[in-house]
């Protein structure tokens, strides 16, 4: 009950304090962290009491919760590792495709080369365009662009054609 008393009186101390403190500071633009500062102060004078109260350890099953834990987020860095790779690749895929159509090519199946390394980087390692047979006058164009604006190597094949040496 002392322990209560004590702790109801240092609340309405430190009450008075920071009214008295408001009150003898002049107004100016530092008003607002003034506040802050004192509305702080006060918030830990509340907490105060808390600091000996201890939390239970966790330690019965925690080898097992910690398996737990590393294989989720082992789960979840592999899932974010394939999002971005599709990120990547769904956005280059979209920016060629704009650039061919601006070329008059249409209808082209853009294959994306991607490498992700251990360390989390990807690598983009090259790009597989297949042209519609009637595009194929500007299949030299299309590499142009990729190899020397993207500067990613590029294969190219022709749709319905048998060879697979990207010519």
């Amino acid at each position: 009950m002392e322990t209560i008393r004590q702790f109801a009186a240092m609340v309405c101390v430190a009450a008075v304090g920071c009214c008295a403190l408001r009150l003898l500071l002049p107004q100016s633009a530092l008003e607002p962290v003034l506040r802050v500062i004192l509305s702080a102060f006060f918030l830990l004078c509340l907490l105060l009491p808390l600091r000996g109260i201890s939390l239970p350890e966790f330690s019965a099953g925690s080898a097992l919760f910690e398996g737990e834990v590393a294989g989720g987020q082992q789960q979840l860095s592999e899932r974010l590792r394939e999002q971005v790779e599709q990120a990547a690749s769904d956005n280059l895929r979209t920016v060629i495709d704009e650039k061919l159509k601006k070329f008059g090519i249409s209808g082209t199946n853009i294959g994306i080369k991607i490498h992700t390394s251990t360390a989390g980087s990807i690598d983009i390692t090259g790009v597989e365009l297949m042209l519609p047979q009637e595009y194929a006058h500007l299949s030299e164009k299309a590499r142009a662009y990729v190899e020397d604006e993207l500067e990613l190597p590029c294969q190219i094949g022709l749709i319905g054609e048998d060879n697979e040496d990207g010519t």
